[in-house]
């Protein structure tokens, strides 16, 4: 990302904390990719607009596989299903 765009992304947006909390309340998993965006050091959103472009899944993606591989109790089997 360019360094403008590094400095949107924060740690402690407010809205990123208030998801967590909400999130937290209801007892949802709560994944933030602020990290995973600011460590890649690659532009991740289209220059105009706030959509994530091809880095910007490639991003959001590995930081979910590495999410769920550490956490494999929350993926669901198929096998799961006829239960």
């Amino acid at each position: 990302p360019s360094k403008l765009e590094t400095e949107k992304i924060t740690r402690s947006a407010p809205y990123q904390n208030q998801i967590k909390v909400i999130c937290g309340e209801l007892g949802i998993e709560c994944v933030d990719l602020a990290d995973s965006y600011i460590e890649s050091g690659r532009r991740a959103y289209f220059r105009q607009g706030a959509h994530w472009n091809a880095n910007g899944h490639a991003i959001a993606a590995d930081a979910m596989k590495k999410y769920l591989s550490e956490n494999t109790e929350l993926v669901f089997r198929e096998d799961d299903a006829s239960n």
